[in-house]
């Protein structure tokens, strides 16, 4: 985990609002998939497929899979049913066409570039990094949100 990450969840600690504040404001762009958990990044549409299809994640071997695992697995003929527990049901399966045509239909997977996280109001999608936040103001923050901030 990078040092910008490690502080960041320091703060989550310490700071809750500013924490939430980084979270709503962020946003996954995919890349290679490395570090992008299959289930329960918001990856697509602002949403997980944990929330999205909570069914299938529920009945889900390896909760943790990262996209690229899961994208190199099913190159080829690939067993949609080894990723889950029990054998699907024919509801389950409609929610898994539903996951893979969103999942496809996407177009995610650049195996030469990484993973970011992006502000989402930047003009440019500008890159999360410490010039970033070095700009942030800790006081046009709380004064825009009217929220008392408590040293600690």
């Amino acid at each position: 985990m990078s040092r910008l990450w490690v502080a960041i969840l320091q703060i989550k600690d310490r700071h809750q609002a500013l924490f939430e504040f980084f979270s709503e404001n962020i946003v996954l762009k995919v890349r290679n998939g490395v570090n992008i958990s299959f289930w329960k990044d918001d990856q697509l549409e602002g949403i997980s497929l944990k929330t999205s299809f909570p069914r299938l994640f529920n009945i889900a071997i390896r909760k943790d899979i990262s996209l690229a695992a899961l994208v190199s697995m099913s190159e080829g003929n690939f067993d949609w049913s080894s990723v889950f527990k029990s054998k699907l049901l024919a509801w389950e399966e409609m929610e898994l066409g539903n996951l893979q045509a969103m999942v496809s239909n996407a177009g995610i997977i650049n195996p030469d570039s990484s993973d970011t996280l992006r502000w989402k109001d930047a003009p440019s999608g500008g890159l999360l990094c410490v010039w970033s936040l070095e700009k942030f103001s800790l006081d046009s923050y709380y004064n825009n949100k009217n929220l008392t901030f408590l040293s600690g």
